[in-house]
């Protein structure tokens, strides 16, 4: 989800005239070997479309531009290559030391919008993967769903190393966005179904996404190269298929869907790891049996099963929008990293890092304050971090702690944004019925994608124009705080499983799970 941080980034470029000096400045660039030519990568891809030139540029229609050389750091000037001068070099050589997808393909001046196409159609890939495996997880079942598009993953991640140009992998990106919306429209409603109400909400601190997203930076810290990153992603990806052999289908599906024999295996397995009695046969099939009066069949229920209901109805498109201007909220100051002050590595570490802070308070929060109130505080605390970014760059332009104190205060946005998208998830799971909530999950994190489709258009170029983005931020933050103040509050409300089940009741004093033993139909 997060390389094309990593894969838009430009290092930065010279333009290199006949004899291997810079057009841009008056230094003879360093040479890499006895033959005096630069030292770098070639890719052969034209950087500039002659035929669309204008008639006072001094080049010749059959001149081609092509990356085919780099420059260090130390070089004077280098990596500050102008496009007003790009007519008239005879190759352009990026800073070495990154091999990204920019300069693989030499995706600058008029080619500099290529970056942002990519990522939206990744994440319109996502968004394609959250749709159609909401509907796979409950028709087939949350570890079918699971692990198909963890196999995909692997695949394309895989194919997409030997890509020949950008068109082919944007395509192959595609594809990798709709594993992407698969595994996470599943990830998080698969163990939620395994476990009772106070762990529901544990389950939200455990930092799966952000010490992964961490050990990607580093990844890309220590490698810089784009096609050694795909393929430790691909290797990484092959190792989670390795518990599919032992990995359990979810109980509560199964029992919903009247898989009644493999539900009850399912329940001795988890009964004899946790040392108690395992719920009866008779038990699971009365469960099933008052599912079944109560729903024509499971295999009925689509994407339209969510707005039939008015209470459902309306907590589906308020979640919706939450979780697009979350998304919106997160994706912008992510991809809008490299607009930032520093070094780009070092920031991007930083920031990967700092989300794992976020987390911490998520369960003391959500457990005592309710998932209403819990979300409210992290979306305000956010907007209010973005709200000063503004106010910084129209009343202190040029305070000398400007750019150390905005790229702060975008740190602490991330932080917090990533522990309130995690109550929002909580609340999400909790409020959607075991039939409907793999679709559920898929339909919000369909919305989010539409939020991270918008983002790398919202991300500005132009110092000129930071204000903008931390302004869209605060605005969109503060319409989540209000939908999520309007939501009911679903801490100590037993996890509804029927449609129609979706009762929200008010919070109970003590977080404790009905003993088993009192009540036969505890577990589901």
């Amino acid at each position: 989800m997060m390389f094309m941080v990593f894969g838009s980034y430009n290092p930065g470029w010279d333009c290199l005239g006949e004899d291997n000096t810079s057009l841009s400045w008056p230094t003879a660039l360093p040479t890499g070997h006895p033959t005096g030519q630069p030292t770098g990568q070639t890719t052969g891809q034209p950087l500039a479309n002659t035929s669309s030139l204008p008639a006072n540029w001094e080049l010749s229609s059959e001149t081609s531009l092509t990356a085919n050389a780099s420059v260090t750091e130390s070089a004077s000037g280098a990596g500050n290559g102008s496009c007003d001068i790009i007519s008239r070099c005879s190759a352009v050589a990026f800073v070495e030391g990154s091999s990204t997808v920019v300069t693989e393909w030499g995706l600058i001046c008029d080619k500099a919008w290529v970056p942002s196409v990519i990522i939206s159609v990744q994440m319109v890939g996502v968004f394609v993967g959250s749709v159609l495996t909401g509907a796979i997880g409950d028709r087939l079942g949350r570890k079918v769903s699971l692990y198909g598009n963890v196999s995909l993953h692997t695949l394309v991640h895989l194919v997409v190393i030997f890509s020949t140009s950008w068109e082919m992998y944007a395509a192959l990106n595609f594809f990798i966005g709709v594993a992407v919306g698969g595994m996470i429209s599943t990830a998080f409603v698969y163990p939620v179904e395994f476990v009772s109400q106070w762990w529901r909400g544990m389950l939200g601190t455990l930092p799966a996404w952000n010490v992964s997203s961490a050990l990607f930076s580093v990844i890309v810290l220590w490698l810089r190269d784009w096609k050694l990153v795909h393929a430790v992603i691909c290797g990484v990806s092959a190792l989670t298929l390795l518990p599919v052999f032992w990995t359990p289908e979810s109980m509560r599906w199964l029992t919903v869907s009247g898989s009644l024999v493999r539900a009850h295996a399912v329940a001795k397995k988890i009964a004899k790891c946790n040392g108690r009695e395992a719920p009866s046969v008779e038990m699971i099939r009365s469960v099933s049996e008052h599912e079944r009066k109560k729903n024509a069949s499971v295999d009925t229920y689509s994407y339209l099963d969510l707005f039939r209901d008015k209470t459902l109805c309306i907590f589906t498109i308020k979640m919706g929008f939450i979780w697009l201007c979350l998304s919106i909220t997160y994706f912008t100051i992510s991809f809008g990293i490299k607009s930032l002050s520093g070094d780009f590595y070092s920031n991007f570490l930083l920031f990967s890092i700092t989300e794992l802070p976020g987390l911490l308070m998520v369960a003391p929060t959500s457990n005592r304050l309710g998932r209403r109130r819990a979300g409210a505080i992290h979306f305000l605390t956010s907007a209010s971090a973005c709200l000063i970014v503004v106010l910084m760059v129209f009343f202190a332009p040029n305070s000398p702690s400007r750019d150390l104190t905005i790229n702060i205060l975008a740190l602490v946005a991330k932080m917090v944004t990533t522990g309130g998208w995690m109550v929002a998830t909580i609340f999400t799971m909790e409020i959607y019925p075991t039939v409907v909530r793999s679709l559920g999950v898929g339909y919000v994190n369909s919305a989010s994608r539409v939020g991270a489709i918008i983002a790398p258009y919202i991300v500005s170029g132009s110092p000129d124009l930071l204000w903008l983005p931390f302004l869209i931020i605060v605005v969109v933050l503060v319409i989540c705080t209000l939908l999520m103040l309007s939501m009911p509050e679903t801490l100590g409300s037993p996890l509804p499983d029927t449609m129609g089940s979706t009762r929200i009741k008010k919070p109970q004093p003590l977080l404790v799970e009905p003993d088993t033993e009192k009540s036969e139909g505890a577990f589901i």
